[in-house]
């Protein structure tokens, strides 16, 4: 083992980053969090690639308020579209695969069939351009890399929104949540176990991963209320519109999973299973 290259993990605290540190255990990841390795920061991840030589690096820090992105856009776009581009240049020099994760919102939803690969982006927001510009500054630097898009993740209690929607609800809270916005809702879990199986296989290039099926936030808000014994809780429908929020979203995002399934051998599982099994693993709250 003595000179082993290391595997590495950057915003290994984040909701995908723990999944993934999880994923990859028995390969001893060495986790990395932002003020070990600022994505804003050139010469600091020069320093870090170098000194740490890992073979594969997973990037899953972002800015990922994509309402905050509306009013930030000069830091979204240095964490978002600067930073992988940084990364991806430094990780060339040493040899290292890049391993970055992007977002169905580089798509403006004006089609009726899931995105694939090959589809055109249209981000509609500063969130979705920033994470666009990543993508493409990860390509352009010429080195080893891979780039997953994935869409509405969620992990264990307390992240992502279908705990946000139990919290509400335990504390007696009305809901009110869009029907108008379609995708996939995708497990951390299954993200991380999908990364590493693709790496494991050598993908690389573009690639879509999210739990198989497609389902509205409302429809996410009703199921994860029911799965928690809360079905008696009433949730209203609204319109995006109504919601009135800074950022606009894709009103369908779903992805196409079809390379995923050919290079692994193995097809994404449904989300509601995925989401089912997140629930029961948490207990009683």
């Amino acid at each position: 083992m003595g000179g082993a290259r290391p595997i590495v993990v950057l915003g290994a605290r984040g909701l995908v980053g723990t999944a993934l540190m999880k994923a990859l255990a028995r390969k001893s990841p060495l986790a990395l969090n932002r003020s070990e390795c600022d994505l804003t920061n050139a010469d600091q991840i020069l320093k870090v690639m170098d000194r740490l030589r890992p073979r594969m690096f997973f990037n899953a820090a972002a800015f990922t308020d994509v309402d905050a992105c509306e009013t930030r856009p000069g830091e979204a776009y240095r964490i978002n579209a600067l930073g992988p581009g940084y990364l991806a240049q430094a990780a060339r020099e040493i040899g290292c695969l890049l391993v970055h994760l992007s977002t169905d919102f580089v798509f403006d939803g004006r089609i009726d069939r899931p995105y694939t690969e090959e589809d055109r982006p249209a981000p509609l927001s500063v969130y979705g351009r920033t994470k666009l510009a990543g993508e493409e500054a990860v390509r352009d630097a010429g080195g080893d890399w891979l780039v997953v898009r994935t869409a509405w993740v969620f992990g264990g209690r307390g992240r992502g929104f279908p705990w946000r929607i139990l919290d509400l609800a335990r504390e007696g809270r009305s809901l009110s949540v869009v029907d108008d916005q379609w995708g996939c809702p995708t497990s951390a879990s299954d993200l991380a176990k999908g990364l590493t199986a693709l790496a494991e296989v050598g993908a690389r290039g573009l690639v879509h991963l999210a739990n198989d099926g497609r389902t509205t936030w409302w429809e996410l808000a009703r199921r994860t209320l029911d799965l928690a014994g809360l079905a008696g809780t009433p949730v209203e429908r609204i319109s995006s519109r109504d919601l009135g929020r800074p950022a606009p979203r894709p009103v369908f995002s779903v992805l196409d999973t079809s390379r995923y399934s050919r290079l692994t051998g193995s097809r994404p599982r449904p989300w509601e299973i995925a989401l089912a099994e997140a629930i029961a693993n948490t207990g009683p709250s």
